[in-house]
C-alpha cells in the first residue's frame, strides 16, 4: 500500500511544549526507546516479492532539531509557519525497505516553546503503541533529568516474536474454527454499501480526504448510554446500531457491513509492546422491514460478541480467503468504519509530562487523507462531553453533505430513543438524501420513490410504449 499511496499510512503526532525542554535528554530518551523496542530498529526489505523483517543491532533514530526562534516577527507568522511545517512533516515518505520508518523532530520556536513531532509508519505503530511510546518516553526523560537509573519492566518478548506466533497461528485449529465462523457470517455479504454520493466514484481507489466535527449533546449521550444498559448493551453497540439504521435510511440497503478496529492485544504480555497489532472486524447486520431499533440493537449485540470471539483472524486473511475482489476502485468489503473512544483513552492520549514540563497535542494527523469512504469516530472529551469526528473521501463527498449526515444521525438518535419499538420505516425522522446523478438515483432510490420523482419532474412526458 505504501508503494501505491506513499504517506497515507503515516501516524503523525505533534506535541507543543511550554517550558525548559532538555533537548539532549530527549534525544537520549529516543535512543533508549529504540534499544528497548526492536520494532523501532526494524526495516522491511523485499524477499522474492514479499516483505520481511530485518532488525538493526546498531541504530540511531532519525532525530533533528530545527531552530527557528530568531526567525519570526509576529505570533501570526509563527502559527502559520508551524501549520506549514507540520503539513510537510505529516506527509513524509518512508523507505520501508532500507530504513526503520519513523522520524523525530523538535521545532524550537523560542527558549521555552517547542513543538515535538513524531511520525511513524503504520507498519510499526498503532494507537495503543502511541500510548505506550509516550508513557515510556516521558518516564525515561524524567529519569535522565533527575539523574536516576531508568527502570522499566522487562519486556517478555518483542514484536518479531509475536509475528512468529501469528505465523504459527495460521496453521492452527483455532484459526480454522474462526475462519469457518467468518465464512458463514460473510457468506454472500454485499461487497459494498451503495450510498449516494456528491460526485461520481473515481475509477481508481482514492485516499483524498478531509474531516468534519459535530459536538454531541450531553443529555442525548446519557440517554443512549442508559438505553444500552437497559438492553444489556455497551454504548458502542448502541452507536453502531444507530449508524446501521442511518446508512439504511440513506441507501435503502438492508444488508450492511461496517468495520470497527480492535486492539487485538488480549494475549498476556502484549500490553507493553510497540507494533502494529490492531485488526479490523467486519460487522454484518441484516435488517428487515419489521425491525425496530431495539431489534436492531439485539442483532448488533449478537454480531459484535461473536466477532470478538473470533477477532484473531486478520482482516486481510478474511478478504483473501473469501476471494473478495481487490481490483475494485473501492475498499474490499468495508468502506465505512466506526470507532468509539472513551474518556480514559482520550485523557491518556493527551497527558504529556516531560520531567515536570507539560505538553498538549496539536490538531495534527491524517486529516487530508481518508483510508475509508466514511469513518465515524465518537470521542468522549473532558468532563464527559462527546463529539463525532468524521473523516471522509473528498473525491465522492462534499463537506456540507457529510455535516448534513451527522445532523441526521443526531435526529435519528433522538427519534430512536423516543420510539425504540417502532418499525424503522415508521420512525419520525427527516430523510435528506445526498444529491446524486440520474444513474445513481436509479441505483439507490426505491422504485416507487424514483417513479414519483420522475412524475414530479416531467409528468407530461411519455412513460411507456408497448408494441402490442
Amino acid at each position: 500500500m505504501e508503494q501505491l499511496q506513499p504517506g497515507v499510512y503515516n501516524v503523525p503526532i505533534a506535541v507543543e511544549i511550554h517550558g525548559h525542554l532538555k533537548v539532549d535528554y530527549f534525544q537520549k530518551a529516543l535512543q533508549h526507546m529504540s534499544e528497548r523496542h526492536e520494532i523501532l530498529r526494524t526495516y522491511f526489505p523485499l524477499s522474492e516479492g514479499l516483505p520481511s523483517q530485518k532488525i538493526l543491532s546498531d541504530f540511531s533514530p532519525d532525530f533533528q532539531v530545527e531552530d527557528y526562534h530568531v526567525s519570526f516577527v509576529s505570533s501570526a507568522n509563527v502559527s502559520s509557519w508551524i501549520d506549514s511545517r507540520l503539513e510537510s512533516l505529516r506527509s513524509v515518505q518512508f523507505q520501508l525497505e532500507t530504513h526503520p520508518p519513523w522520524i523525530a523532530r523538535i521545532l524550537q520556536i523560542s527558549g521555552i516553546r517547542f513543538v515535538i513531532v513524531l511520525n511513524f509508519h503504520h507498519i510499526i505503530c498503532d494507537g495503543w503503541s502511541n500510548d505506550v511510546f509516550w508513557k515510556e518516553l516521558c518516564h525515561i526523560y524524567g529519569s535522565l533529568q533527575r539523574e536516576e537509573r531508568v527502570e522499566l519492566p522487562i519486556l517478555p518478548f518483542q514484536y518479531a516474536d509475536y509475528s512468529l506466533w501469528q505465523r504459527s497461528f495460521f496453521d492452527s485449529a483455532t484459526l480454522n474454527s474462526s475462519m469457518e465462523f467468518w465464512r458463514k457470517q460473510l457468506k454472500e455479504a454485499p461487497p459494498e454499501i451503495n450510498l449516494p454520493t456528491d460526485f461520481p466514484r473515481p475509477k481508481e481507489l482514492s485516499y483524498n480526504g478531509s474531516t468534519c466535527y459535530l459536538n454531541l449533546d450531553d443529555d442525548l449521550m446519557s440517554r443512549l448510554r442508559v438505553l444500552g444498559l437497559e438492553e444489556g448493551c455497551s454504548l458502542f453497540m448502541v452507536l453502531h446500531s444507530l449508524l446501521n439504521v442511518l446508512l439504511y435510511r440513506y441507501s435503502s440497503q438492508m444488508d450492511i457491513v461496517i468495520g470497527t478496529p480492535v486492539a487485538n492485544r488480549d494475549c498476556s504480555g502484549l500490553e507493553g509492546l510497540l507494533g502494529f497489532f490492531v485488526n479490523t472486524l467486519p460487522l454484518r447486520i441484516t435488517l428487515s422491514n419489521a425491525d425496530s431499533f431495539l431489534s436492531v440493537l439485539k442483532k448488533v449485540r449478537h454480531a459484535t460478541l461473536a466477532a470478538l470471539d473470533n477477532q484473531l483472524v486478520p482482516f486481510e486473511y478474511i478478504v483473501d480467503n473469501l476471494q473478495i475482489d481487490r481490483q475494485s476502485p473501492r475498499m474490499p468489503l468495508v468502506q465505512v468504519m466506526i470507532v468509539v473512544q472513551n474518556r480514559d483513552r482520550v485523557e491518556r492520549n493527551h497527558r504529556i509530562d516531560l520531567g515536570g514540563v507539560e505538553g498538549h497535542y496539536l490538531d495534527f494527523g491524517s486529516a487530508e487523507a481518508s483510508k475509508f469512504e466514511l469513518l465515524f469516530e465518537f470521542q468522549e472529551r473532558e468532563h464527559g462531553s462527546w463529539r463525532l469526528v468524521t473523516n471522509f473521501c473528498t473525491d465522492i463527498y462534499e463537506k456540507d453533505s457529510v455535516l448534513q449526515m451527522l445532523q441526521n444521525f443526531v435526529k435519528l438518535a433522538k427519534a430512536c430513543i423516543e420510539q425504540p419499538t417502532e418499525e424503522l420505516n415508521s420512525i419520525d425522522v427527516e430523510r435528506v438524501p445526498i444529491p446524486c446523478s440520474l444513474e445513481q438515483e436509479l441505483m439507490y432510490s426505491p422504485l416507487m420513490d424514483y417513479f414519483h420523482a420522475a412524475v414530479t419532474k416531467q409528468g407530461d412526458k411519455l412513460a411507456l410504449v408497448s408494441e402490442d
